[in-house]
Order: structure tokens, then C-alpha cells, then sequence
């Protein structure tokens, strides 16, 4: 994934964060410049199929999971989601009572589970 997009071509390269400002200015400085790599990015993503940006998303997660040092906690304020069908259920259930609450379950749900 990441090799089919050119830096100059695609993206403006960094190779630190304290680059990123540097840039921007530039990018800002070159408008025409930075409309061509954002039109290319865009036409090279549009070339891309799902199983490409799929497979790019597993290994760059991966990646950074092998460099974590830490063990993640989890908030006490999320919940578990097992399938699409329990998003769609706790956010129907937040929805409710507010003014122009939208009844999800019963527009996106086929089946129970």
C-alpha cells in the first residue's frame, strides 16, 4: 500500500514530526503544488480496491502493536461491541429522547442476533 503511493508525487514527506509545520508552509507557500499531490493522492487511492487498504490497515495495526511498551487499559466509560447489530443498539438507545431521535434498530437492523 504505502509503496504505491511516491512522496512528492502522492504526499509531502516528513521524516519527523517536527517537519510537519515546515511542510505546511510549504504546501500553503505552492498552492498549485499542493492541489497536484492531493489530486494524485486521490486518483492513486480511487485505484485502490478494499482488499489492498484492508491488508495495508492489518499490518500497519500490527506493526504498531509489536512496538507498544505498554498494556492498554480500558476506559471505564466504553462498552463492548461484538457485531454491527450492538453498535447500532447502543447508539439507538442514546438517541432516544433527544429532539429528532432517530430509530436505528429499525432502520438498519435485518435480523436479531
Amino acid at each position: 500500500f504505502e509503496r504505491q503511493f511516491m512522496p512528492g508525487v502522492h504526499y509531502a514527506p516528513v521524516d519527523t514530526v517536527a517537519e510537519i509545520p515546515a511542510a505546511i508552509r510549504r504546501l500553503r507557500e505552492d498552492d498549485a503544488f499542493a492541489r497536484q499531490l492531493a489530486l494524485a493522492g486521490q486518483q492513486r487511492m480511487a485505484q485502490m480496491d478494499v482488499e489492498e487498504v484492508t491488508h495495508y490497515c492489518y499490518q500497519m495495526l500490527k506493526g504498531y502493536a509489536a512496538m507498544q511498551r505498554f498494556k492498554p487499559k480500558r476506559d471505564p466509560r466504553s462498552f463492548e461491541v461484538n457485531c454491527e447489530d450492538d453498535l447500532i443498539r447502543r447508539y439507538s438507545r442514546m438517541a432516544v429522547g433527544g429532539s429528532g431521535a432517530v430509530d436505528l434498530e429499525s432502520r438498519y437492523l435485518t435480523e436479531n442476533n
